[in-house]
């Protein structure tokens, strides 16, 4: 394999900004021609899986020289260096087209000339009267030819067997039949004959080596009909010192009828009278179907070899015309992951996902979801595992898709969706992995808030999860004391049933207590805020309550801000087997376009069950509440109660949180 040529920006390259990096940028063939040139730091990929890629198969196994399953920055300069001087003019190269004039062809040197003499016969062979060659043409002269080879191959398999009849088939047309027949006995009756080996070896190892008097009584309560499975494990036939298998009686009735088909197919026709088979005949068999097997295997193994190379060579030329520069787009720039038409899509994105409201373009295909899980995290990306199932296709596969808009309440693991690939076939999508980080600015500002109610409803079922716990356990140890009771009470004297526990009326005057104080401190609170809140102006209680708010959502704004702007793809292709040289920014303007959320109209008509507004009243006054009670703890815990003046002495107990 030709060795890449290191040098320090050789060519006259010129660079334009892709994704926040400064790229090579591809803009003429001339470009392409001196591609071996460029500094491999400046590449943007230096190495690529040639599976889980939506690109064109037999390219990628045309620049997979070394059949590794990966292409390589060397294989691609020596496709680009080997294409552009058999081709007249590189600019064609950009075009992507499917075919090209037999004029455009370099006949100056002897590859060219070759491809030339080549393509023209192409066209005569397939009775094509035209000046250019496509990729079809080429394609479909190595199909003629690989049936050919193939038809031509099964010929001469026949031609084989017919040549070599009686060695091949020694049963005749009854041959299959009769290796059938062969392998079904044979590792029994190669346990029978070892048994009776060892007991010609040591006359004492005969009786354990046979069946046994207490086997056949162990299942005589049985029905023998359904217990042929333990019948089968016993020996073929009764254990001697003398090789011989019987091949009329004494047989295991499990195994009768398959003794009885290898007699009639085999022993009958080689040892015709013969009433038992002996160890040396039974080892003859074995090299007697060799031939056979062989010739069997040999019609099985569909490979051929390929066509001639000069037509392969065609075939090469015309599929580098037309993908060799869209890939380049992919390995050396990404322009096409950074393109702003929505048509464009680069080579590692596998389709769509749409879940909760929205579809996620970029979806990658997984192949290992182990590398995944141990670099895909530093991305910091939201990202979304999917196992995903096709009923037309009967395939499967996993994907991750990348979420960078909307909201996370309703994703978590087990939720279904559908995903659609590049050729719109759709797949059954099952979450089964989420890696959270943060998705916009906006889901930051509300997420300690969320945080805080998501805590505050664990603590309420934790609570509830307790008292049920508690009232189940003492209700069943109590109903399990009285089944002691009863049980162990004199017929003649049974003590009176246990009295129910009496309604216990401190416990709940107890309760309501606490939450009428509750009550009372959340009142006293409000009320002694509000009250320090009338000395302000309006703009200085605007401010302050936008304050209290900057407070408590900047840290978490600040912080998704700093990781929207360095969200990174690189960690999960490098988990999916590339060589990513340099970082796939996902900036939050890119990622904006990469989730797109449904819209809706602000008002619909027509919802007969459409929520009254005096039904949730209550819903608004308690979500006043808690984001009251949030914000004025925070005005007490950084003092700006103290310094507005407001009366506070009540909050005193609050210090011990503080």
């Amino acid at each position: 394999m030709k060795k890449i040529k290191i040098s320090l920006n050789d060519g006259p390259w010129k660079f334009i900004g892709v994704g926040g990096q400064v790229r090579v940028n591809i803009q003429s063939g001339e470009d392409i021609k001196n591609l071996s040139k460029l500094d491999q730091k400046m590449w943007s990929v230096l190495s690529m899986p040639v599976k889980g890629l939506e690109f064109d198969g037999v390219t990628l196994k045309y620049l997979d020289s070394d059949n590794d399953g990966k292409i390589r920055v060397d294989e691609i300069t020596a496709a680009t260096d080997w294409i552009t001087s058999v081709v007249k003019n590189p600019d064609i190269l950009l075009e992507g087209v499917d075919s090209i004039p037999l004029s455009e062809i370099n006949q100056d040197n002897e590859a060219g000339k070759k491809l030339y003499d080549t393509a023209c016969q192409i066209l005569k062979d397939l009775s094509l009267k035209k000046e250019t060659i496509a990729i079809a043409d080429s394609s479909t002269t190595i199909d003629i030819l690989t049936q050919r080879l193939l038809e031509e191959k099964q010929a001469a398999w026949v031609k084989a067997g017919e040549d070599d009849k009686k060695n091949i088939f020694p049963y005749g047309d009854d041959t299959q039949a009769a290796l059938d027949a062969y392998n079904a006995i044979k590792d029994k009756v190669e346990d029978y004959f070892m048994r009776c080996r060892l007991a010609a070896f040591n006359s004492d190892a005969q009786a354990p080596l046979d069946v046994s008097a207490a086997q056949f009584e162990a299942i005589t309560t049985k029905n023998l009909s359904t217990n042929v499975d333990e019948i089968s494990a016993y020996p073929l036939a009764r254990i001697t010192s003398v090789a011989e298998l019987p091949l009329d009686k004494g047989i295991n009735p499990s195994w009768a009828s398959a003794v009885a088909a290898f007699k009639k197919l085999v022993v009958d026709v080689d040892f015709p009278k013969a009433k038992a088979l002996t160890a040396e005949q039974w080892g003859g068999y074995a090299a007697k179907f060799t031939p056979y097997i062989t010739y069997m295997a040999s019609k099985d193994d569909k490979t051929v070899e390929l066509p001639a190379a000069e037509i392969l060579e065609v075939d090469k030329m015309l599929h580098y015309v037309r993908y060799i520069y869209p890939l380049l787009k992919n390995y050396v720039t990404f322009i096409d992951f950074y393109s702003p038409t929505q048509d464009v899509k680069s080579i590692f994105q596998a389709g769509t996902l749409y879940i909760d409201q929205r579809s996620c373009s970029l979806c990658v295909k997984v192949s290992d979801m182990g590398k995944q899980g141990a670099q895909a995290g530093a991305s910091g990306m939201y990202l979304i595992y999917c196992d995903c199932t096709s009923k037309t296709k009967a395939e499967t596969m996993t994907i991750v898709a990348v979420m960078t808009d909307g909201d996370i309440d309703n994703l978590a693991v087990g939720k279904n969706a559908i995903f659609y690939d590049r050729d719109g076939n759709d797949w059954d999508a099952v979450v089964t992995k989420i890696i959270e980080n943060p998705i916009s600015i906006r889901q930051a500002f509300w997420s300690p808030y969320r945080r805080f109610a998501r805590f505050i409803e664990e603590q309420i079922n934790k609570f509830a999860a307790d008292r049920d716990s508690k009232v189940t356990s003492d209700a069943t140890s109590k109903i399990g004391d009285a089944g002691t009771q009863m049980t162990t009470q004199p017929a003649d004297g049974a003590a009176p049933a246990a009295k129910p526990q009496p309604f216990d009326i401190a416990k709940f005057c107890g309760i309501f207590a606490a939450i009428g104080m509750a009550i009372g401190y959340i009142g006293g609170f409000l009320v002694s805020v509000l009250s320090g809140f009338v000395s302000l102006t309006w703009w200085q209680m605007i401010l302050s309550i936008l304050g209290v708010m900057l407070l408590i959502s900047g840290p978490s704004m600040i912080m998704a801000a700093l990781k929207l702007r360095k969200r990174n793809l690189a960690p999960v292709l490098n988990a999916n087997g590339w060589a990513v040289n340099a970082s796939v920014i996902v900036n939050i303007p890119f990622g904006n376009t990469l989730t797109q959320m449904a819209k809706f109209p602000l008002v619909a008509p027509g919802d007969a069950f459409k929520p009254k507004k005096n039904n949730t009243w209550w819903e608004v006054l308690l979500s006043v509440l808690v984001v009251a009670a949030i914000i004025l703890f925070v005005l007490y815990y950084f003092g700006f109660l103290a310094d507005w003046g407001v009366n506070y002495h009540f909050l005193k107990p609050l210090k011990f949180w503080a």
